[in-house]
């Protein structure tokens, strides 16, 4: 469950809906862009924003490109040395086969991390700015 502004709950699939609005039968199509506010405004009507939300999904997602950080290195680690030891052997193919698809996977999702935690980190920081903003330009 998110939260709103005021720390109220705020359901998970109304979010969703909110965000990726459905065609009514289901689940929206991931393969389908959803409303944007660029096309329709109001799809984001009553949408609160807490920068320190933000703050804090982005914490969590740098916490995660950290972990998957961590077990890359880890299995690179875990191979040092395992195509030699193994030459000759049937398994050893699919043994490497195995270690690129993972290590490719865990550079992808560490990069992903990294990119939606810098997100997260600007958004809070452009609400911030704006609410500033707003509050200084109506101080006399």
């Amino acid at each position: 469950m998110g939260r709103d502004a005021s720390g109220g709950g705020v359901p998970d699939d109304v979010i969703y809906r909110r965000l990726m609005p459905s065609n009514g039968d289901g689940p929206p199509d991931p393969a389908q862009p959803g409303v944007g506010v660029a096309d329709d405004p109001s799809a984001l009507a009553g949408l609160k924003v807490s920068p320190s939300a933000l703050r804090s999904a982005g914490q969590a997602a740098g916490r995660l490109g950290t972990g998957t950080r961590t077990a890359r290195s880890s299995l690179e680690h875990a191979h040092e040395g395992l195509a030699k030891a193994a030459a000759g052997f049937s398994f050893a193919a699919a043994v490497a086969a195995l270690h690129t698809s993972w290590d490719g996977r865990l550079g992808k999702i560490t990069k992903d991390c990294d990119e939606i935690g810098t997100l997260c980190q600007d958004a809070a920081q452009g609400h911030e700015s704006t609410d500033q903003g707003v509050r200084d330009s109506m101080t006399p």
